[in-house]
């Protein structure tokens, strides 16, 4: 029965794996956001959300005005999921896919200063 179970969970997995993609944490309350990418981006949202929750986010003035506000202050969006340049990419080519999307909307966004919670690029 638990085999069977696991052999379920394996072709759910395979059918629907993991979507790469770039997000976005907004702060409704004064416009800044933090943007960043991830292999599994839905994945990523729950830990962002988790690691905010629990005080110890790595982006610090983002966990401070976390801490200040309420949650529902803050919006969790995707803002883009990664469409890789052939079906069988390896994990490294989509990471390099990805930094290159990633890329492409910090230079869209300008998510620096009062706009956002990422240092300007030097």
């Amino acid at each position: 029965m638990e085999n069977d179970r696991r052999k379920e969970l394996i072709r759910q997995y395979k059918d629907n794996p993991p979507r790469a993609g770039v997000f976005q944490i907004r702060n409704l309350a004064n416009g800044k956001v933090y943007v960043s990418s991830a292999p599994s981006v839905d994945g990523k949202l729950n830990t962002q959300r988790f690691m905010l929750l629990g005080g110890g986010h790595v982006n610090k003035a983002l966990q401070a005005d976390w801490t200040r506000q309420k949650p529902e202050d803050f919006a969790f969006e995707v803002l883009e999921y990664l469409k890789p340049s052939t079906p069988d990419a390896s994990p490294m080519a989509v990471r390099m896919e990805l930094a290159e999307l990633e890329k492409r909307w910090l230079e869209k966004l300008v998510p620096y200063g009062e706009k956002g919670y990422h240092k300007p690029p030097a």
